[in-house]
Order: C-alpha cells, then sequence, then structure tokens
C-alpha cells in the first residue's frame, strides 16, 4: 500500500503548487488605437492542441501523452454552433470531429462511406454537405454520420469539389473546376435546376451567396471575385493579381460575415483577406506556417452565425480558430478594458 504513497503525494504537491493562472491574453489586431478587428482564439494539430488544466499537465508529465490523432489532408471545415468543428479529412477519406465539449477528437463515419471529400457546408438542421470529387456528387449526412441524401451523379458533374447551402432560395450550389462552372440544384427533390459561369469561370472553387443576393465566386485561376446575380448572369468582378496589400493570387474559398464583409482564403500569398460589401480592400491575416497564427496554404473558410472563423491549412495539417470582432461578437465576448491592459502589459496581442 504505501508503494503508492510517494507518487500520490509528488501529484498532490505539485498540484497544490501550482499558482493561479495568469490574466488570460487575448490575440488581437490590430492593436490599440486603432480599433481590434480580429481575434486568434487557437491552432489545432491534434487532441494536444486543447486547452489543458493544472492537473492534465501533471499527470502528462508523470505518465507521457497519449497517441495523438493528426491530420492527412485538412480540407473542407464548418462548425455546428455547439461545440463541435468537422473537418473534411482528404487522404484519411473520412470526416474528423473535434468536440471542445469533450476536448476530444474522432471520425464521424465508422463505415468506408467517402472517396475523396473536399469542401463541406452544413445547414439549418445542423447536416453536413461534403463534395466527393470521386464519387462525383455531393453527400449529406447528420452529424451521427448517417447518409441523408445525395446530390448529382457522375452524368451531372465530373468534378465537384466545393458545395454551398442557400436555404433562403432553397438551393445547392456546387463547383465544378472540370467543367468550369457552378451547378444549382434544388434543395428540396436534389434535381439540377441549371447552371452558369461557363466562359466565364476558369478553376471556380468557393462559392458565397451574399447579403444581396448576389453569388461570389473565387475564380482561382484568373485570380480575382467573379458576381452573379440569383438567376447566374454575370455581374461584375473584383480583385487582381498584384503585390499589393490587396491584391489576389489563388483564391479558393469565400465567406461572408454577419456585417456583410466578404472573407477570402488565399493558399498561395498565403494570407486571408477581408473586403468590404462593395469589394473595397480591408485587411490581411496571416503569416509564416511555423508561427501559430501563420499559414502554410489557406484552403477552407467557415465563418458561423456569430462571427467566429474557422479556417483549414492543408500544408500545415490543422485548422485555427478565429473571430472577427463584429458588433455580434462583441455582445457575446466584450474586449474589456482590463483585456487591453494584458495585452499592453504582455508586449501586444498581434505577434
Amino acid at each position: 500500500m504505501k508503494r503508492y504513497l510517494i507518487p500520490l503525494t509528488v501529484l498532490l504537491g505539485l498540484l497544490a503548487g501550482c499558482a493561479a493562472p495568469p490574466p488570460t491574453m487575448r490575440y488581437i489586431y490590430p492593436l490599440p488605437p486603432d480599433q481590434p478587428r480580429i481575434e486568434w482564439l487557437g491552432t489545432y494539430a491534434s487532441q494536444d492542441d486543447f486547452p489543458k488544466g493544472g492537473f492534465q499537465l501533471t499527470f502528462e508529465q508523470i505518465a507521457g501523452k497519449p497517441p495523438l490523432d493528426t491530420f492527412t489532408g485538412p480540407y473542407g471545415i464548418v462548425a455546428d454552433g455547439a461545440g463541435k468543428v468537422f473537418i473534411a479529412d482528404l487522404f484519411a477519406q473520412n470526416i474528423r470531429v473535434y468536440d471542445f465539449n469533450d476536448r476530444t477528437v474522432s471520425f464521424l463515419l465508422q463505415e468506408p462511406l467517402l472517396k475523396r471529400p473536399m469542401y463541406m457546408a452544413i445547414d439549418a438542421k445542423k447536416q453536413l454537405y461534403v463534395a466527393d470529387s470521386e464519387l462525383q456528387r455531393v453527400l449529406v449526412l447528420t452529424r451521427e454520420g448517417k447518409l441523408v441524401r445525395t446530390y448529382g451523379n457522375k452524368d451531372e458533374l465530373t468534378l465537384p469539389v466545393y458545395v454551398e447551402v442557400d436555404e433562403a432560395r432553397r438551393r445547392v450550389y456546387i463547383s465544378d473546376t472540370r467543367q468550369g462552372q457552378i451547378n444549382v440544384y434544388d434543395l428540396t427533390g436534389g434535381q439540377r435546376l441549371f447552371a452558369f459561369g461557363k466562359g466565364k469561370l476558369m478553376g471556380a472553387i468557393g462559392v458565397a451567396a451574399g447579403p444581396d443576393g448576389n453569388l461570389y465566386v473565387a475564380d482561382t485561376l484568373n485570380a480575382n471575385i467573379k458576381v452573379f446575380d440569383a438567376d447566374g448572369n454575370y455581374l461584375r468582378k473584383f480583385g487582381e493579381r498584384n503585390d499589393t496589400p490587396g491584391g489576389i493570387e489563388h483564391p479558393r474559398d469565400v465567406a461572408f460575415d454577419s456585417e456583410g464583409n466578404l472573407w477570402l482564403a488565399d493558399a498561395r500569398k498565403p494570407v486571408l483577406r477581408a473586403f468590404a460589401p462593395d469589394g473595397t480592400f480591408l485587411f490581411t491575416m496571416g503569416g509564416p506556417l511555423d508561427h501559430k497564427m501563420g499559414f502554410g496554404t489557406p484552403t477552407s473558410i467557415y465563418v458561423s452565425p456569430d462571427d467566429d472563423l474557422y479556417v483549414t491549412d492543408l500544408m500545415g495539417k490543422r485548422f485555427s480558430h478565429w473571430r472577427y470582432l463584429s458588433k455580434r461578437a462583441l455582445e457575446l465576448h466584450p474586449l474589456k478594458a482590463e483585456d487591453l491592459d494584458v495585452v499592453k502589459k504582455q508586449g501586444g496581442g498581434d505577434k
């Protein structure tokens, strides 16, 4: 019995000796006196990156870390707003589930169902839409991994890579990079309605339904954003390939926040860029891959209704969690004076 006394005493002593945690550091950009616009919340390559308490840290010092579940090819990403983040793992042919409530990582599917899962979407029922380029269709799954229905087939889709759900118009948009167009499906019935963008798009990937009723497409090879109306008629474009702060090189994904700003993941720069609703460049965020807030190849971006941003990094084999400090987000997560004091005392939150 006494042989367990020394390790237990050491453990209790370590726990008892733990000092009170320092004030929480908030990583924001830009710093005052400029208005903070964005906050970094974390970067995750495995369950080892979940926040850890003193007991867990001490236990790991004694017993070591458990085996880690790491990405093989993180691609599409969505969040359910209830603590779970879903990431399409391209080469694992599955969906990884990061549960921030239980701080666990698991696979969604127990049986083989996906071949080449790429981008994802989520609807109001929290159903997951997965574009599978090898199966040549979009699969709809419950959060428990049950197949609900599919959109498209090999006669309609050649290389579907992206899916966007537009519940206001009861439509599903699927980007086919080989066809060079966006295929539009009826959300409820599943039938193909029409396609648009042929002759205008080269390597189209991301699609976002804007608050103005128009559709914004990341035209990857043309290095710009093309804007179409709800019927697929071309309206305008913005952005171009150059070395200015707002220049676009290889746009992969686009998404809107609650204030109507357009977020763009540029895989080749590699950065995130924010544009005002009229296309005016706002700011860039990102850095080198060896930095926790940096990117190697930002591939997919999902913006929640509360303006949390989730970004996958294919090269870095990880995803990051950010928050756009909109009016809505600040109501839920106020940026207090003491938060700014901690940032200033610790040398700034945007480093």
